[in-house]
């Protein structure tokens, strides 16, 4: 099931490489100056651009979680089981959020190629 799911997503981010292996020669070819970027930085800059996707599609079951929870809250019909239900998948979304936005912060910090004494 992961794989199913994986494979997709890898071969999109394949289809990228190209396109930006082409911008670098029409940008050289035009006269603009592209910034270059040794090898250990790059390497992190990879690195926290994975994190930082992974941390989007938390985001994006969050979103989801937060969604389930108000169906539920509008199809309880007085149901207090439901009701508790949907208030605790909120607060637990709603932390897994803060939780997110806060490790966005922190990989755009680590990740930042000043940190590492890049350029």
């Amino acid at each position: 099931m992961f794989a199913k799911i994986l494979r997709p997503l890898l071969a999109l981010g394949f289809l990228a490489s190209p396109a930006a292996a082409r911008f670098g020669d029409t940008a050289q070819a035009i006269g603009v100056k592209l910034k270059t970027v040794d090898t250990q930085s790059s390497v992190f800059a990879m690195v926290g651009t994975v994190i930082n996707y992974f941390l989007g599609l938390i985001g994006l079951v969050v979103f989801f979680a937060i969604l389930y929870a108000g169906v539920l809250i509008l199809t309880a019909q007085g149901d207090s089981e439901k009701l508790t239900q949907a208030r605790k998948v909120i607060v637990l979304a709603v932390a897994g959020g803060v939780l997110v936005m806060i490790s966005f912060a922190l990989n755009a910090w680590i990740f930042e190629a000043d940190f590492w004494g890049g350029s």
